[in-house]
């Protein structure tokens, strides 16, 4: 009939850093009009986080011909440094040839694509790679720095916002040894933000890190390593928090660094490798007392060696069950965990490697028919958690689950 229909994608830019995006686009051409919308297949990637982005309708003048269009487009995040193969992606069209009014579903494939994926620096070590088009820092102490005794607790709260990556490439920030001072670092809080209105990518990192001061004398903070590497500049910029130096003066009630400590210790207890100040040796008098004492550290040791083998082993094996994997899914809040969670539960459940093909091979008519028609609101840009989580408890009631306690088999 003289219709031309056909696809194009672009990939830009083709060369980047582990951790750098690169927008990757996928477009329909039709030189009449569509009458309804595209069909796009869900896009993932094994070795890269995809993220949807803005997509555009519209008309374009080709060779003096015009054409309507739509586009849709994904940031691409690589985990890996290597090539990475932009796999072919299917299309469902609705449109008229010339002179008609009506159109009967046309599938067209896309070409493939590659993008080029460069390590990072040798001479920036990977733990302190981060890619990003800026960054703010800031730092706070809890108290004035320049009345401190000892036994005293002084927090420092850093805070980070990278923008144009996620938070899953946010390197940890390292707490240097001090001697005569605990370090007792929290939890990180990070998160990755879309402001409203707005097609930007905020990765944001706070964390708060308590100092200890068992012993009077002049101590100097160490400077914290903060930088990324600016994709406009195409280079390491350095944003590191500078050094401080303290003096600590005597504390007459040391009986309040022994309750400081164990209140500490009570606030982090996630926390295995807290930098303890060198405690002073114990004058053992008594050689038969102390021989008591190794002895039965030892048997003490060996015993609790023994039952955190066990639990152990009955942990994984209950991180390895159906029932546990589908419940940490519908618990899950970032997009990150989301996604990695998924796949787990995929893993259980079934061979398919897409949540799109399980639907589409075992899934109801039904159940077909709510994944296609809301999938934006389910698992896309626009997902909606409790509408997400009820969509997955109904598809696994269709399953059968509930009972499964086969092993996992991880999606990279």
């Amino acid at each position: 009939m003289g219709q031309n229909v056909y696809t194009t994608v672009r990939v830009s830019p083709r060369n980047v850093y582990v951790g750098q995006p690169s927008k990757y686009t996928v477009k329909v051409y039709t030189d009449t009009w569509f009458t309804q919308g595209t069909t796009f297949q869900p896009f993932t990637l094994n070795d890269a986080f995809v993220v949807p982005a803005n997509n555009q309708v519209g008309t374009e003048r080709i060779n003096g011909q015009t054409y309507s269009f739509v586009e849709h487009n994904y940031w691409i995040y690589p985990y890996n440094a290597g090539e990475l193969l932009l796999p072919q992606q299917k299309m469902v069209v609705h449109s008229p040839a010339p002179g008609q009014f009506k159109a009967s579903p046309r599938t067209l494939m896309s070409k493939t694509a590659k993008l080029n994926v460069t390590a990072n620096p040798p001479q920036i070590g990977a733990d302190a790679w981060l890619v990003a088009q800026g960054l703010k820092r800031s730092a706070s102490w809890s108290d004035p720095t320049n009345a401190l005794k000892v036994g005293d607790v002084l927090e420092r709260t850093i805070t980070i916002d990278a923008y144009g990556t996620m938070a899953s490439f946010m390197p940890e920030l390292q707490w240097e040894k001090i001697d005569g001072v605990s370090t007792y670092p929290q939890s990180a809080r990070i998160s990755t933000e879309t402001p409203e209105r707005s097609s930007a990518i905020i990765a944001k990192q706070k964390q708060t890190v308590a100092y200890l001061f068992e012993e009077a004398g002049t101590y100097t903070i160490p400077a914290i390593a903060i930088g990324y590497w600016d994709v406009r500049q195409h280079r390491w910029i350095d944003r590191s928090l500078p050094a401080l130096t303290i003096d600590v003066a005597p504390n007459d009630d040391i009986s309040v660094l022994a309750s400081h400590r164990d209140s500490l210790m009570q606030q982090v207890p996630q926390q295995a490798d807290f930098q303890m100040a060198d405690e002073q040796e114990i004058p053992w008098s008594d050689w038969g007392i102390w021989a008591v004492y190794v002895f039965s550290g030892i048997i003490t040791l060996l015993l609790m060696l023994l039952m955190i083998r066990r639990l152990r082993a009955v942990w994984r094996k209950h991180k390895q069950t159906e029932g546990y994997v589908f419940r940490q899914l519908l618990r899950t809040q970032s997009e990150m965990q989301f996604y990695k969670r998924l796949y787990q539960w995929l893993s259980c459940v079934s061979d398919e490697t897409s949540i799109n093909e399980l639907v589409k091979m075992k899934a109801s008519p039904h159940l077909q028919d709510q994944f296609k028609h809301h999938y934006s609101r389910i698992l896309g840009q626009h997902s909606n958690r409790q509408q997400r989580n009820e969509f997955l408890i109904s598809l696994r009631k269709e399953l059968g689950m509930g009972m499964t306690t086969k092993g996992l088999s991880l999606n990279p």
